[in-house]
């Protein structure tokens, strides 16, 4: 009797199953299941990259030697809408939904720290970086936001949003941020606000790390980040993972715990790793 193997189990691919555990070993406890996908909740519209309504308008600010303008950020990760496949069709790869956020819209996953910030740039937008993310972070816990025209957002929604950032829960979930770390002469520095220049990413920031910043793995506190967006001052708020020399920055949580990542390879890829769009505001808001 021949016996067929199938090539899926419970929506993943069986070939090179047990390269990604062992990929996973050293990646803070991935639990397993990372990357399968919830069930939809229901017909959901895709986000749309020109619907103001689905943007959040965030204040400029200026932090020490850092400022930036007003932005829109995207209340979503970035999915596989037709603009985004042809962004990633022109620069030589493709993209596909590959995970769901708990109110059961799609994002696109699979894809490594260099190729989301391209695809962010070629759509005319840009990654948060480590401040902005925390600046972001603080808007959502206040309760008080607007859209891009203009509109108040409900609470109940700011607060799926902030749960979709650091909820510890099922299933893992997370997003690249625009900041890489950099040894210079024997300092840890900190890229980013990065342009396309010939096809290439070029950091437009680039400064030595503060010295207050930690250096250890640990619990940190929000109250405690730095003008660089950097954590200071250890809590109990989220787990950190120092930074390296090459390593990139994203956010993620799972069942056990939320964590700030400055330690990841930006070589790294899965099916619930995502990114989310931003760009200067344009909309009733700017002004």
């Amino acid at each position: 009797m021949n016996i067929k193997i199938p090539k899926k189990f419970m929506g993943s691919p069986i070939k090179g199953a047990m390269q990604r555990v062992l990929d996973r070993k050293d990646d803070g406890g991935t639990p397993p299941g990372a990357g399968t996908q919830n069930q939809s909740t229901g017909d959901i519209a895709p986000f749309n990259i020109n619907s103001p309504e689905d943007y959040i308008f965030l204040p400029g600010r200026t932090h020490g030697s850092y400022s930036y303008p007003n932005l829109e950020v995207s209340m979503y990760r970035l999915n596989a809408a037709p603009q985004v496949v042809q962004a990633a069709n022109k620069l030589g790869f493709q993209v596909q939904d590959t995970a769901k956020e708990q109110n059961g819209r799609d994002y696109i996953g699979s894809v490594n720290w260099e190729q989301v910030l391209k695809i962010n740039l070629s759509l005319e937008g840009l990654t948060l970086n480590n401040r902005q993310i925390i600046d972001l972070i603080e808007l959502l816990k206040s309760g008080d936001a607007k859209d891009a025209n203009g509109n108040n957002i409900p609470k109940p929604k700011l607060e799926e949003i902030l749960n979709e950032i650091t909820q510890v829960r099922e299933p893992w979930r997370a997003e690249w941020l625009g900041a890489k770390f950099e040894d210079k002469s024997g300092k840890l520095h900190i890229n980013h606000s990065y342009k396309l220049v010939n096809g290439v990413l070029v950091p437009d920031f680039s400064e030595k790390l503060e010295e207050t910043y930690l250096r250890k793995n640990c619990w940190i506190s929000y109250s405690g980040i730095n003008n660089q967006g950097m954590p200071t001052q250890e809590g109990k708020d989220i787990y950190y993972y120092s930074p390296v020399n090459g390593s990139v920055a994203g956010f993620r949580a799972n069942s056990d715990r939320a964590d700030f990542n400055c330690d990841r390879d930006p070589a790294y890829t899965d099916a619930s790793l995502g990114v989310r769009y931003a760009r200067e505001a344009r909309g009733a808001t700017k002004n």
